[in-house]
């Protein structure tokens, strides 16, 4: 018999802020598409509210998807992306490319207003207090996807009240305890109390990598937590990344190579600007251009400090923040590849997505993108820069791309009937 599901829609608030989703998104998103779809059981949400945390029926979780899918522009076309038409126009060329202003700190109205705007979405017309959670359904699985509402305790007290419920929380890295230099201070902190909460209530645990599912029981290990099974089930890739993607006659006449994420230091920016001025200078004529498809993220200045200081830089490197997901795919299809140097990883999203469209992935050598990229990837060490200098002048050769490309051809990855198939056995068990 299969129990009923009770979403988590913490972060689906906090993401209403976001024109884009980023990776997190977009599976929190496809979990919500899949259960409400496909679930035997009951499936609706949980909703923060001044009165506490409420249930809300399946016919509100389902308009929400929907409200994403149309913010998002996750059912548009990449012809009417803005941003796509602008990197169209800029690789071609030569000319200095603006750096981004700095990033805007996000200030309480502006959490205020996310959630007003996703509640009426949720709510309706008619303003609802949602149902009180001793009404809940008996049984229910209380699913956390995305991570957010697990550092604050507030949001989880209601679980002391029933010890009928189970909880299944997705425990995306522990990369704010393993690298603290990495991560903001108050994300570590953050990441404390996630950690309190999961030894505390966690019944099931969900991983994106065996590698990641190491350091999550090394973690609870270390707190003396019980024994806590964990399912380490590669993500999935949208189908919005296994369409075929044609030959942009603009884009694919122009060698580009692709990172993508949010800026900050463990994504390890700094060594392609390092090495770029040298990767131009190995091929006059064809200069291959970096497009950072991502935000201003933690201890991003000094990427940017670099980037306006040098006039190579400033006309090879390009910025795409705000695509929408076809957008994105048709970007990565072009591109000679999706590289990530990063210090660390839980997964590993956009190579991924990428060696499913066919493009070749170079990959920093970490346990989590041997985990996701196989032998698929080409993986070089985050701080040998003559390596990746020499990984990435091969691809712009159009011999060695050729290559890459067929050594990709034979990726597989999860899509989402197959990943929600073993999730469904997951969640089945617990």
């Amino acid at each position: 018999m299969h129990r009923p599901v009770a979403l988590d829609l913490v972060r689906s608030i906090m993401s209403s802020m976001q024109t884009t989703p980023r990776g997190i998104d977009r599976i929190e998103l496809g979990y919500f598409e899949s259960l409400l779809a496909d679930w035997p059981a009951d499936v609706f949400g949980l909703i923060p509210t001044p009165w506490g945390m409420r249930w809300y029926p399946r016919e509100r979780i389902v308009e929400g998807v929907a409200f994403f899918k149309r913010i998002w522009r996750e059912t548009g076309s990449a012809e009417g992306d803005p941003v796509l038409a602008r990197l169209r126009r800029e690789i071609p060329g030569t000319e200095p490319v603006l750096v981004p202003p700095a990033k805007r700190k996000t200030r309480r109205r502006d959490l205020l207003s996310a959630y007003g705007q996703t509640a009426r979405m949720l709510i309706g017309d008619k303003w609802s207090f949602g149902r009180p959670l001793s009404t809940m359904p008996q049984g229910a699985i209380y699913l956390n996807i995305g991570h957010f509402g697990l550092g604050y305790p507030i949001f989880l007290r209601w679980l002391d009240r029933r010890p009928d419920v189970k909880s299944v929380f997705m425990i995306h890295d522990t990369i704010p305890l393993d690298r603290p230099d990495l991560c903001q201070p108050s994300t570590t902190q953050a990441h404390h109390r996630l950690m309190e909460a999961t030894a505390r209530h966690a019944d099931q645990l969900i991983v994106p990598t065996p590698a990641a599912g190491e350091t999550l029981r090394a973690e609870l290990a270390r707190r003396g937590a019980r024994d806590i099974p964990i399912a380490a089930v590669p993500l999935p890739i949208d189908d919005i990344f296994r369409r075929p993607v044609a030959p942009d006659p603009v884009l694919s006449a122009h060698p580009y190579f692709v990172i993508c994420g949010a800026v900050e230091s463990r994504k390890n920016h700094l060594l392609l600007l390092n090495i770029w001025p040298d990767l131009v200078r190995r091929h006059p004529g064809r200069e291959p251009k970096l497009v950072i498809a991502g935000s201003r993220g933690f201890m991003s200045d000094q990427v940017f400090y670099m980037i306006e200081k040098s006039d190579v830089l400033r006309r090879h490197v390009h910025f795409a923040t705000g695509m929408s997901s076809p957008a994105l795919a048709a970007l990565m299809a072009n591109a000679r590849a999706v590289v990530m140097p990063s210090f660390t990883e839980g997964f590993g999203l956009p190579p991924v997505e990428g060696m499913v469209l066919g493009t070749p992935a170079v990959l920093s050598d970490i346990g989590a993108h041997r985990d996701a990229a196989g032998a698929h990837g080409v993986f070089i060490d985050p701080t040998d820069g003559p390596g990746w200098l020499e990984a990435l002048s091969g691809l712009v050769d159009d011999t060695g791309f050729a290559a890459a490309k067929a050594r990709v051809a034979s990726f597989r990855a999860h899509d989402w009937p197959s990943y929600m198939r073993e999730i469904g056995t997951t969640l089945a068990g617990v």
